[in-house]
């Protein structure tokens, strides 16, 4: 028995470490992270600005270039509330001054 002990106290201590190392991220993963959400968030600035200029020149050149980048850039990058690229504004009906829809 007692020469099994320091083997037992060993495992017992290395299955301690492994538990306490297992949720933690190396600095390699941190930065990795961190470079994915920034790209993250450039494509769907880059998304917003390309929705922006389709809503206000239709029919311009750069629209179709635009249109392009963001069917390139994917549905992740579609800001929330964007149409899909080439897709028209929605109708919206007036209701003359005065009168309340129902």
């Amino acid at each position: 028995m007692l020469k099994t002990l320091p083997l037992v106290l060993f495992a017992a201590f290395l299955s301690f470490v492994q538990v306490g190392c297992e949720g933690k991220k190396t600095a390699a993963e941190e930065k990795a992270e961190q470079i994915t959400a920034e790209k993250a968030k450039r494509k769907i600035q880059a998304a917003k600005y390309y929705t922006e200029l389709i809503e206000k020149y239709p029919d311009s050149k750069y629209a179709d270039q635009a249109r392009q980048r963001l069917q390139a850039l994917g549905p992740v990058a579609t800001p929330a509330g964007a149409r899909p690229a080439g897709a028209k504004p929605p109708v919206v009906a007036a209701t003359p001054a005065g009168t309340a829809r129902k």
